[in-house]
């Protein structure tokens, strides 16, 4: 939620709580912001947001891609997913996988950072009440539920390819 840097302020935490989980097998890592239509009241932005995943990227050594979307509008929300998809794709080893079209809401952190070394002090996040926590939690478990369906369909689709 780019209205509200609480959204960002344990994503490190959950990040590293993933990496742990998985054995360190992750390979990417996808930070989706949403409700980019709302630009008056906009309080995380897009710089801040690269610079973030940016510094993700150095600490984990795990390839960054930030993505833009409008819940509400439907911006990015299907290039997201098939971005995802062909991201998943490429990682199952789908050789005839078809990249998606370029799209100016979905980025590369290191293409998009290059070299660019950071120089700006972190931005400082507020703190969320536990409740704030707990919920953020369950949208995440929510979340990693749909996509281990997600990836459980990708799997059964690379098998049919073989």
């Amino acid at each position: 939620d780019c209205q509200d840097p609480k959204s960002m302020t344990n994503l490190s935490n959950w990040i590293e709580e993933a990496i742990e989980g998985s054995n360190n097998g992750i390979l990417s890592y996808f930070v989706i912001a949403n409700k980019v239509d709302l630009e008056e009241s906009r309080r995380v932005s897009r710089d801040m947001a690269l610079e973030f995943c940016n510094r993700l990227e150095i600490k984990t050594g795990i390839r960054f891609f930030y993505s833009e979307t409008s819940a509400l509008t439907g911006q990015n929300i299907q290039e997201t997913f098939d971005f995802l998809t062909y991201r998943l794709l490429l990682v199952n080893n789908v050789q005839d996988a078809v990249p998606p079209e370029e799209v100016d809401g979905i980025i590369d952190v290191k293409e998009a950072m290059g070299t660019k070394q950071i120089t700006e002090t972190p931005v400082s996040m507020e703190t969320v009440s536990r409740d704030e926590f707990d919920e953020l939690v369950e949208k995440i478990e929510k979340l990693e539920d749909k996509l281990n369906t997600v990836q459980a369909i990708l799997k059964q689709i690379v098998q049919k390819l073989k």
